[in-house]
């Protein structure tokens, strides 16, 4: 723009001193008058050639303040535009803030709530264990009290026909004759009988006292199995969650003391594969109140399937990573496959009399262990297994899910 200026400058103030010098020549002007009309007309041009410029530059000067303007004007409109996106932002940032701070109420809420579920979940389910064994020991003590009661008549019976009055007969008859004992003994009919009669008589009275003794054994031994029965059932009705060391086989032991009177009702022979001395520090509560579903259970599903006598057996086995498995496997009715999966859901059951808690609560009595239930079955008729897995050394509380395999 420069070089373009000056070269229209240059050129007006050549044009003009060209023009004036022509006029003064036309005119006829001296040539000192005519030297100063061409320095007037140069003068002039360049005048010219300002005044455009300066007009021309103004111009250009008021097209860019109409530009900055513009700008500026859609500057300010975008500024505008951006303050209101950016409040609008704002406004669902704030909506979403609170929709989340919502959810996250109702999600601790739900947790909470879900929480307090499995609390009474488990305590149902504990109940629903507690109430089993209960029933166990009912029907293991009634029946041994039916023992009591049947050997406790065969001892009134026997006394109540006991040869004791024989022998009172006799002493009698001995006192009528103690003056003439020799003779009564040596000629009377009726004397000459008396010691063979008395032979015979306290062999009948031993006979009475070794049967007397047998019931009496057998009473004391009914006895100590009430007593026997009701210490498991203290023993494991204690405050549960203790861990401790014990003899895994004697719990197996009491879990069948306590499904004894049931085992034999039903005829079911117990296989013990399995020996003392393997020690485990886990909750012995619940190690005992599993083992007694799963038997109970192994026990129904013989009886279920018409079987007497029936064959249950227990086994113990030592697994890698030390943990330790025990089996329960029966010769029942078996588990369709369909079911295996849903044995342990709570509520599901495949007897008419069942209540669906059993195994759920077993479930998760494993699942406080660190451990899991497995059940095996071929099909129905085929009996099934049970597999309790659980840690020698029992790590804490972190629970393992539950489930058929």
């Amino acid at each position: 723009m420069k070089m373009t200026w000056l070269w229209g400058t240059c050129a007006l103030y050549v044009a003009g001193y060209v023009a004036a010098v022509g006029v003064a020549m036309w005119a006829g002007w001296p040539a000192s008058v005519v030297a100063v009309t061409g320095g007037a007309g140069g003068l002039l041009g360049l005048g010219l050639g300002l005044t455009w410029f300066v007009a021309r530059l103004l111009r250009q000067t008021a097209g860019r303040e109409q530009q900055v303007e513009q700008q500026l004007q859609q500057l300010h409109e975008a500024r505008q535009q951006f303050d209101q996106l950016l409040a609008q932002r704002e406004t669902e940032l704030a909506l979403l803030r609170e929709r989340l701070e919502a959810e996250t109420i109702q999600r601790r809420q739900a947790e909470q709530q879900a929480k307090n579920q499995q609390n009474e979940l488990l305590d149902v389910s504990r109940k629903a264990g507690m109430a089993d064994m209960a029933t166990s020991v009912l029907h293991n003590v009634g029946n041994v009290l039916n023992s009591i009661n049947v050997t406790a008549s065969l001892v009134r019976e026997k006394l109540e026909h006991s040869r004791l009055a024989s022998l009172g007969k006799a002493v009698n008859l001995i006192k009528d004759h103690a003056d003439e004992l020799p003779r009564f003994l040596g000629e009377d009919p009726q004397g000459k009988q008396l010691p063979l009669f008395l032979d015979k008589l306290a062999e009948a009275l031993a006979g009475e006292r070794d049967g007397l003794i047998q019931e009496s054994n057998n009473l004391i031994g009914h006895i100590n199995h009430v007593k026997e029965v009701i210490a498991v059932q203290q023993s494991v009705a204690r405050v549960v969650g203790a861990i401790e060391p014990f003899d895994l086989a004697e719990a197996i032991e009491d879990a069948l003391k306590i499904n004894m009177a049931g085992l034999q009702r039903h005829h079911v022979t117990v296989q013990r594969s399995f020996q003392k001395g393997l020690i485990v520090k886990s909750d012995r509560h619940k190690i005992i109140q599993i083992l007694i579903n799963l038997i109970s259970n192994a026990k129904y599903a013989i009886h279920d399937a018409g079987k007497a006598p029936g064959e249950m057996t227990i086994a113990v086995q030592r697994l890698e990573g030390d943990r330790v498995a025990v089996s329960v496997r029966d010769d029942g009715v078996g588990i369709a496959p369909q079911d295996q999966p849903k044995l342990f859901r709570r509520g599901f059951t495949t007897r008419a009399t069942g209540h669906g808690f059993g195994l759920h609560a077993s479930a998760l009595a494993a699942q406080e262990l660190h451990g899991i239930i497995n059940v095996h079955s071929d099909g129905p008729g085929c009996g099934a297994t049970f597999t309790l897995q659980f840690p020698v050394d029992s790590p804490g509380k972190t629970p393992c899910p539950s489930h058929a395999k």
